[in-house]
């Protein structure tokens, strides 16, 4: 049977472990937002490299096809939004 003081203890220990397994979560999880760009320039570096530039054409038309395609909805939306900032039922439904 645990004694009450071996039983906050054992909490305060686990407590202990469970703040040091976040610190080193964000660690890792912040080393690997940093390197991601670098990731993706190697990424583009080798598909460049493997198919020619006709398919980094096509890949950076579709990505332009995508934003334009963000910027049209937003613009919709924008529009949907009255002054008092309610949302257009319209816009919801659809």
């Amino acid at each position: 049977m645990i004694i009450h003081n071996d039983r906050q203890e054992i909490e305060q220990a686990l407590n202990y472990v469970e703040e040091g397994m976040q610190n080193d979560m964000l660690k890792i999880t912040t080393l690997i937002v940093k390197i991601i760009p670098l990731a993706v320039l190697c990424s583009m570096t080798s598909l460049v490299m493997l198919t020619g530039t006709d398919m980094l054409i096509s890949i950076m038309s579709f990505a332009g096809t995508f934003v334009l395609a963000l910027a049209v909805m937003l613009g919709m939306f924008r529009t949907a939004v009255n002054s008092t900032g309610d949302v257009a039922v319209s816009l919801i439904v659809a």
